[in-house]
């Protein structure tokens, strides 16, 4: 499964990716595309996306343990960056 819209949920783990709109925005960012996970380990996920305009100041990298609610900020980082790596998960635990 995977479905964009505030969060980006992935296959297997599943971390969100809440949009840092730049403070003079008025428009809504535009949501990221080409979402893919990418086990690393088994106590770590890749996630990459693209960011088709360039609009955001920052990702907000969200989880939780469930489905649809219970989503607390991991980390905070570039509008550059292009993927979030997130390490110590636990093995055999789902993310949403």
């Amino acid at each position: 499964m995977l479905t964009l819209h505030r969060h980006v949920l992935v296959p297997m783990t599943v971390l969100a990716v809440a949009l840092l709109a730049p403070a003079t925005a008025h428009a809504a960012p535009t949501t990221p595309g080409a979402v893919a996970a990418t086990a690393v380990s088994a106590t770590a996920i890749r996630v990459s996306w693209q960011d088709p305009d360039g609009s955001v100041d920052g990702f907000s990298i969200e989880r939780s343990l469930k489905s649809g609610n219970g989503f607390d900020e991991i980390a905070v980082i570039s509008g550059t960056a292009r993927s979030f790596q997130d390490n110590g998960l636990g093995t055999g635990v789902t993310y949403y």
